[in-house]
This record gives structure tokens, sequence and C-alpha cells, in this order.
């Protein structure tokens, strides 16, 4: 994802930027603009490297990861991968915490060095976004990294877990958020198309229950929420 793009030639004498030209000295644009001025005299190259100097460490390494902008990035430090990862992914698989009933306890739980299921069964899982009650997004894996959400499926689908219980629905405002997300991924990726998965080999919108390599149990995410698939989809499509 390139954020800033110097242009390869510019006409002396140019006007860059205007009266806020001096306040601006100091931020990353103020000095991307100086850089540009720089080309009249110093040459190409001279002004690009010093463009590239204004970034930090952590500007550059943003730049390069897919985040969506309007979920709360909460990265998780443990049980994801960089490595084995399937792009561009086939789409979104729908999820249900059945377990944490809040984005901080499932935050916490995903950070854990070693993760406990009911039944006292070692685990390993994550997923790419995690959505509140209310609607509120956080983002744990970068969408171009692995969560460990759907066994098998993990390295070739996108993941969200919804915090509630499996045989409950979602509500309104959680419905409205994955569909945006699922939209927002159509952009960044697409390939993935704004309609239901009919199966695992398929591309779109699934749920986790979807294919029995998935889902040990073959409930999650519940049948209410399976039949509110299609209004998933109806969202992302009016917000695409």
């Amino acid at each position: 994802m390139e954020i800033f793009s110097i242009p390869n030639t510019i006409q002396p004498g140019t006007l860059v930027l205007s009266g806020r030209e001096r306040d601006g000295r100091e931020s990353g644009i103020g000095a991307m603009i100086i850089a540009l001025q720089e080309l009249t005299s110093h040459g190409v190259s001279s002004a690009r490297n010093r463009a590239a100097r204004q970034f930090s460490s952590e500007e550059r390494a943003l730049s390069t990861m897919a985040m969506y902008e309007m979920a709360e990035p909460k990265l998780i430090s443990r049980n994801f991968s960089k490595t084995g990862v399937i792009r561009p992914p086939k789409g979104l698989v729908v999820h249900v915490t059945d377990g944490a009933r809040t984005l901080p306890a499932l935050f916490n739980f995903f950070s854990l060095r070693e993760q406990k299921l009911r039944d006292g069964s070692s685990t390993r899982s994550s997923s790419h976004f995690g959505i509140g009650k209310e609607g509120t997004i956080w983002q744990f894996v970068d969408t171009d990294h692995q969560a460990f959400a759907q066994g098998p499926g993990a390295p070739a689908w996108i993941s969200v877990e919804h915090c509630g219980v499996i045989g409950e629905a979602l509500t309104d405002e959680q419905i409205e958020s994955v569909g945006n997300i699922l939209s927002w991924l159509h952009g960044i990726y697409p390939s993935i198309p704004l309609r239901l998965a009919k199966n695992a080999r398929d591309i779109g919108l699934a749920y986790h229950s979807i294919d029995t390599s998935w889902s040990k149990s073959g409930r999650c995410p519940g049948k209410p929420v399976i039949a509110q698939l299609p209004r998933i989809v109806e969202f992302a499509l009016a917000g695409y």
C-alpha cells in the first residue's frame, strides 16, 4: 500500500503549499513538501531520499499492513502466523465466541500463551476481527496474516468473531459491522464476491460449521446467525 507518491518531475517554481508551509514544516507532510521543493535544486533522487526518511518505523510498518480503518487496532502478539497464508483470501468466515462476552475478554484469551477450552483441552485460536454486541470492531490480526479460527480453512479465509452465545441471533449493530467488513474486504481483495459461499471450496461469506473439518462441534455460529447471513450480504452490497 503506497501512502505517498513523489512525481518523477516537477516544474521549477511550482507552488506546492501556500500559507501553511511554515506551520507544516515539522509535520511528516510538511517534510514531504520540503522534499518536493528540493526537486528544483537537488534532483529527484535527493528529494525521494529526504521524503523516505520522514516516515517512522511504525508508519512504514502500517503502510504495508491490511488494517480496516473502522476497526480499533488491537493486534495480538501470538497465536497467529505470517507464513502459510493463501492470498487473495476466499472470503470472510462468521463465528460466535460462545464464551468471551466482551471484546477485552476476547483479546485477553487470544493473547494467552496457553489457551484452554471449556473441556480442558489445549488450543491455539484467534480471529482477524471481533465485533461487540454494540457493533464495535476490534482487529486482532492483519488480514495479510493467518488467524487460527477455522482449522484447515484458516490459511485461505478471513475470520470474524462475534461476542455472543451460540443459539442467539446477532444484534443489528453486529450485522451492520460485519457487513461493512465484508464490503471493505471486497475493496481490498476484489476476488471476494459479495455473496454467500456454498461450501468451504467456494468464495464469499461463509460460517464456521460450513465444513466439518473446520468445526469439531458443528455448532458455530448457530442456526439463528446462519439465517442472518443474507442480511450481512445486503449490508455489504449497500456499503460498497
